[in-house]
């Protein structure tokens, strides 16, 4: 994207030798370059690319591949283990020397790991991720990288954060991460307001409950051979009974049909209890709850 004004010749013509100002479409980097360039860019590419998008866009489509073999060939046979002396005549091996001390201090894009103050560091990342949020919000990785360095990236992630490398692993979901109404009745931390209304109903007929997410009742079960955990609601001792409170309307899912298989291999008894057991309170009720301190909500009711 052209950034300044275009200049006219006495025929209203862009002069197309002019330096333009230019934001990359990418990475919205800002440079220069002739309005010619700009423009041949724009039919090369359909784009205005900033040099570092340029190669980027060439190695993903595959333009760049003899140009890296060459590269590394030469690097190989040729350069390895001589000096600048050797490689190049003396005048541009002490021009590269020179050229090579500058990013020695300031012009080092790491200086400023030590060497900035905190407010500039602070000001360099804050607009590194406004350009992120700029050129990536809203884009898939596909979008972002192209297919095959898409595919390779989820296939990486997976692969990192599946099992026992998923930090979670052998952990209770956190709070608040089922996305609905959520709080605390006293001690126990309630997912729904079913959960919330077995809590009132078994408080109602005296008995004693115990929450069920710990590692004491932790269920262990595969999904394409892929360990997974899961913990019941609530252990009733009086009854060595242990509970899982569900809507009826989810008794079938697939996923909760294969942890309640294993959870009754697991557990001499094993119950689930759904809005067919046991009165469900509504939101006036759970208000009325909220404004007496009886319940404390994660977030406010909406």
């Amino acid at each position: 994207m052209i950034l300044s004004e275009i200049r006219t010749n006495k025929k209203n013509k862009a002069i197309v030798t002019q330096s333009v100002d230019i934001r990359c479409d990418d990475c919205a980097a800002e440079f220069s370059r002739s309005l010619l360039n700009q423009r041949k860019g724009i039919g090369t590419y359909g784009k205005d690319l900033c040099r570092g998008c340029k190669q980027k866009h060439q190695y993903k489509n595959g333009l760049r591949d003899k140009q890296k073999e060459h590269a590394a060939n030469y690097a190989t046979n040729v350069q390895k283990g001589k000096t600048y002396e050797e490689l190049y005549p003396s005048d541009k091996a002490n021009a590269i020397k020179v050229k090579l001390s500058k990013a020695s201090s300031e012009h080092n894009p790491r200086w400023s790991l030590k060497h900035r103050t905190q407010e500039e560091i602070d000001k360099a990342k804050k607009k590194l991720g406004k350009r992120i949020i700029d050129t990536r919000k809203g884009k898939s990785y596909d979008e972002i990288y192209g297919e095959e360095k898409a595919s390779n990236i989820k296939n990486k992630l997976s692969s990192s954060f599946k099992g026992e490398k998923n930090p979670m692993y052998g952990k209770p979901a956190p709070k608040g991460s089922g996305g609905g109404i959520d709080g605390w009745y006293g001690d126990f931390y309630f997912r729904s307001i079913l959960e919330l209304s077995f809590l009132l109903y078994a408080h109602k007929k005296g008995l004693v409950v115990v929450n069920a997410e710990t590692n004491n009742f932790k269920v262990t079960y595969k999904v394409d051979k892929c360990v997974k955990n899961y913990f019941p609601d609530f252990y009733l001792p009086e009854s060595n009974t242990v509970i899982e409170v569900k809507p009826s309307s989810r008794i079938d899912e697939p996923i909760n049909l294969l942890k309640f298989n294993v959870a009754n291999k697991k557990f001499k008894n094993f119950k689930i209890l759904t809005e067919k057991d046991f009165p469900k309170i509504n939101k006036k009720e759970l208000k009325k709850l909220v404004d007496n301190n009886i319940v404390k909500l994660r977030n406010s009711i909406k």
